[in-house]
């Protein structure tokens, strides 16, 4: 083997490493944001969380209705597996809650969206 065919095997395998490992920290760095509501620590990490989301979707989607952003959201939550929000939501459409949850839920929804939203 001729020392020009080493220095190429070197030069791919440190810039094939490279690329690997950009890979590696490009995964990791994307899998430590919580998706999920339930992924964060405390209620402040959640609302913020929230309300970037919809910023972002009403940036992207500016003619997109109350429902359609619900809807949205609720896809996020089936497409992250995110199983306790998605549980949460059931129970609500399913009258599953109990009576305090359920008023605490609709004076917040009747509070932001006097006009209601549709299921």
């Amino acid at each position: 083997m001729t020392m020009k065919n080493v220095l190429n095997k070197q030069k791919v395998f440190l810039i094939s490493s490279c690329l690997v490992s950009v890979l590696v920290l490009y995964l990791f760095a994307n899998n430590d944001k919580p998706k999920c509501p339930d992924d964060f620590t405390n209620s402040d990490e959640k609302i913020a969380a929230f309300d970037a989301w919809v910023t972002d979707f009403y940036n992207k989607n500016p003619d997109a209705s109350i429902e359609d952003m619900a809807q949205a959201r609720l896809d996020h939550n089936v497409k992250n597996g995110c199983t306790k929000a998605i549980q949460r939501y059931n129970d609500y459409v399913n009258d599953n809650v109990d009576p305090e949850t359920k008023a605490k839920i609709e004076n917040v929804v009747n509070e932001y969206f006097p006009d209601g939203i549709s299921q």
